[in-house]
């Protein structure tokens, strides 16, 4: 079985949004990280947080801090993992990993929400680091994607 992974824009970077979108999508879940350097990658981190809704609240005040957080299912769901990544340009990109063959479904899904108007199908790599990027991203590829709140089939 193939996974492929739907990213969606979202609508804003909330702590609230994040907790809605991982009970919506994987209320049974693990952190895949121990714990949380903050800045990500600094060697000298200003702070280590253990829990992960500090740093989300950390990330919803800190708006150009870039972060990626992921977690697993431990149910074996539909939903293989979920992933939120918080851009150095105020944004926030949620996506989630299923058995390909529901593209557009789970797009719609996501975009239901997350409020977000634009989004696409992946391969096994992390949508871009910016809000313009990403939508370039979403405007050229030619995989299924959302644009402007309109589906487009791939």
């Amino acid at each position: 079985m193939e996974l492929v992974e739907i990213y969606v824009l979202c609508k804003d970077r909330s702590k609230a949004l994040v907790l809605a979108f991982l009970e919506h999508f994987l209320p049974n879940r693990e952190e895949v990280a121990e714990d949380y350097p903050y800045p990500e990658y600094a060697d000298s981190p200003k702070h280590v947080y253990d829990d992960c809704e500090e740093i989300l609240g950390v990330l919803e005040q800190d708006k150009n801090e870039s972060y990626s957080l992921y977690w697993d299912d431990t149910s074996n769901g539909e939903v293989r993992s979920a992933m939120v990544f918080y851009t150095e340009d105020a944004s926030m990109i949620a996506g989630v990993t299923v058995a390909s063959g529901k593209e557009e479904a789970w797009l719609r899904k996501l975009s239901d929400c997350l409020g977000g108007g634009y989004g696409y199908v992946g391969f096994d790599a992390p949508p871009p680091e910016t809000k313009a990027e990403f939508i370039d991203l979403c405007e050229s590829t030619d995989q299924t994607r959302l644009i402007g709140g309109e589906l487009v089939s791939g």
